[in-house]
């Protein structure tokens, strides 16, 4: 649970002026828990039906970055601490964290593959950008047999994607996706 928090934090913002990309937003419905987390160039979906979070359904917050890293350097990889999150209250064994006011992006939006799309050009790819985001994915994998994903690349426009679903319920899913440039 700890490395998953982490890897999220490595896609987030960490200094941005759009205040609301420092932070990792986590929603709930239907009892399947949504962690999302973007920098504006790279962004990373986790979709979980379980109960390591205890996120009430209905939820829909963003944990500040600087808050939940000073929580989270209290504990160890493999520590389990109980994280109680609701839209009034975040805390994490009894320590709060802070809600960043404010409205996350819709990040769902750049997963959107799209119908006819086929490659057309070179697509340029920051390799520091894509190191950060593979050792992410990495972390919030940890533990799961698969550390793989599938990897679709489309045109020079589109973004590039990684995929993968993994648990016993086949409902967890981890998305990520990382904007083209031009070369």
């Amino acid at each position: 649970m700890i490395k998953i928090i982490k890897g999220l934090l490595m896609v987030a913002a960490k200094k941005d002026v759009r205040y609301y990309l420092n932070g990792i937003h986590i929603t709930c419905v239907d009892s399947v828990v949504t962690l999302s987390a973007s920098d504006g160039c790279i962004g990373m979906i986790l979709d979980i039906k379980d109960d390591m979070f205890n996120v009430e359904d209905g939820t829909s917050v963003i944990l500040c970055r600087e808050s939940l890293t000073k929580v989270l350097k209290m504990y160890n990889a493999k520590s389990k601490p109980l994280f109680t999150i609701s839209n009034d209250n975040v805390n994490i064994d009894g320590h709060n964290i802070d809600i960043v006011d404010g409205r996350f992006p819709d990040i769902h939006r750049a997963f959107n593959l799209g119908k006819g799309s086929a490659p057309d050009k070179i697509k340029g790819m920051d390799f520091n950008i894509l190191s950060t985001l593979c050792k992410a994915c990495s972390l919030v994998l940890h533990g799961n047999a698969v550390q793989g994903g599938c990897f679709e690349i489309r045109d020079a426009r589109s973004p590039f994607h990684i995929t993968q679903t993994f648990g016993e319920n086949g409902v967890n899913s981890l998305r990520a996706v990382i904007m083209s440039m031009r070369l």
